[in-house]
C-alpha cells in the first residue's frame, strides 16, 4: 500500500495555498491545513497545543511542513507603528513560527520544512520594517537549522527557504495600494509559483 505523504500547511486561504491545495496530488499527499480559526499565530500557547495534537497523529509519517503565514503588520514607517502591536506581531511571525519548527524537528522523524521565504529579506523597503525583520529572522533561522543538522542529515537539506517571485495575494494587493509595490509587471499568477512549489515537493527525496 503507498504510504502518504502528510502535508501541514499554515494560511490555507492564502492565494499561494489555494492553488497548491487545488493542483496537488490527493493520492500521494494527505493535506493538513491550519486557519487562523485553527491556529491563532497571535497566542504562542494555543499553537503549541493545536500543532502538538496533531504531530501526535502522524509522528511516523513522512510530514512537509509549509509555513506560509505571516502577519505583514501595518505598513507605516516604525516611528508611526502603534507599540501595541509590535508584542502580538512578533509573537505571531517569530515566537509562534519558531514553536512549530521547534516541535516539529522534537515529534517527527522523518519531515521536511518549507518556509514562504520573501524577496524582502534581502531589501530595506521603507514602511515594512517589522515584516520584513520578522521574515527575516524566520528566514535565516531555516538556514541555521541546516548548518547546526548538516551531519544528521547528510546530503539532504531538510530545510528549504522558498522564495517566490512577486504574485497576486491579498498582500501585494495591498503593497500596490500604498505604493510600496510599484512594478506590476512582474507580479505572476499564484498558480505558476504553486506548480514551481509542487515541483519542489515532488523531487523532495525520503528516507
Amino acid at each position: 500500500m503507498f504510504n502518504k505523504v502528510y502535508l501541514l500547511i499554515t494560511g490555507p486561504k492564502s492565494s499561494l495555498a489555494k492553488k497548491i491545495i487545488k493542483h496537488l496530488d490527493k493520492k500521494k499527499y494527505s493535506i493538513i491545513t491550519f486557519d487562523r480559526k485553527k491556529l491563532n499565530l497571535r497566542n504562542s500557547i494555543n499553537v503549541k497545543k493545536v500543532f502538538s495534537s496533531e504531530l501526535k497523529l502522524i509522528k511516523d509519517k513522512k510530514v512537509i511542513f509549509i509555513n506560509n503565514a505571516f502577519e505583514i503588520g501595518p505598513i507605516l514607517n516604525f516611528r508611526n507603528i502603534n507599540t501595541n502591536l509590535l508584542g502580538p506581531l512578533i509573537t505571531a511571525n517569530i515566537i509562534s513560527q519558531s514553536i512549530m519548527i521547534s516541535l516539529l524537528e522534537k515529534k517527527v522523524r522523518n519531515f521536511y520544512i518549507i518556509n514562504i521565504s520573501s524577496g524582502a529579506v534581502f531589501t530595506k523597503n521603507k514602511k515594512l520594517s517589522i515584516y520584513t525583520l520578522t521574515k527575516n529572522f524566520i528566514h535565516n533561522l531555516i538556514e541555521y537549522l541546516n548548518i547546526e543538522n548538516d551531519k544528521n542529515f547528510i546530503k539532504k537539506k531538510r530545510y528549504i527557504n522558498f522564495i517566490p517571485p512577486s504574485f497576486f495575494s491579498k498582500m501585494n494587493q495591498k503593497l500596490i495600494r500604498y505604493n510600496v509595490l510599484k512594478n506590476k509587471k512582474k507580479i505572476k499568477k499564484p498558480d505558476i509559483v504553486a506548480k514551481n512549489l509542487i515541483k519542489l515537493i515532488e523531487s523532495l527525496k525520503w528516507d
